[in-house]
């Protein structure tokens, strides 16, 4: 339980200290939705990012 947790506000703090959610910007629920969304989608690109790293060589 705690090391869901901490995965799961790492990727808040992320979205805090590099994406747009610490202060956001848009007014409305949906576009707040919306920038939740983008942000999260791109931590996610830059989590299989650094993950494709960690692929042994010989996997293709």
């Amino acid at each position: 339980s705690q090391r869901k947790r901490k995965r799961i506000e790492q990727c808040f703090g992320w979205g805090k200290a590099i994406g747009p959610i610490r202060q956001v910007m848009v007014q409305g629920l949906d576009k707040v939705d919306q920038l939740l969304t983008l942000t999260m989608t791109a931590y996610n690109l830059t989590r299989l990012r650094n993950l494709a790293n960690l692929r042994p060589q010989w996997v293709q």
